[in-house]
């Protein structure tokens, strides 16, 4: 289908926060090879690191559930950079907006999974 690599900077002075410095998708090729990822990307909700969260809290706060960002903020802060997804949207407008609305189906189907488990007072009212 295609392949996409990406470069990742750590720095001393923010040891846990990488810097993107070459981004996944940089072409409308790069853009369908990442729809077939989404596509078939398949998620289990894992509780171990939310239990262990929520034992080392215990009776002093709330351990949330935090769901991802939007399609369009993930593609701009991390996967193709604010300059490439504008070029994208203006010149391959049919290929993101139908892999916009894969990538965002599939965050729906893994927010309905997360808000069965044990957070789910915390993610519906």
């Amino acid at each position: 289908m295609g392949s996409l690599t990406w470069r990742l900077r750590f720095t001393p002075e923010s040891p846990f926060m990488p810097w993107v410095t070459q981004n996944p998708i940089r072409t409308a090729e790069d853009v369908q090879t990442f729809q077939y990822l989404v596509e078939h990307t398949d998620f289990r909700l894992s509780l171990r690191g939310f239990q262990e969260e929520k034992a080392y809290v215990g009776d002093r706060g709330i351990v949330a559930v935090l769901g991802p960002v939007s399609p369009l903020q993930q593609m701009v802060n991390f996967d193709a950079g604010l300059e490439q997804v504008a070029y994208l949207l203006a010149d391959s407008p049919a290929e993101m907006n139908e892999m916009l609305d894969t990538y965002n189906a599939k965050q729906i189907d893994m927010c309905e999974d997360a808000r069965a488990g044990p957070g789910r007072h915390l993610l519906h009212p």
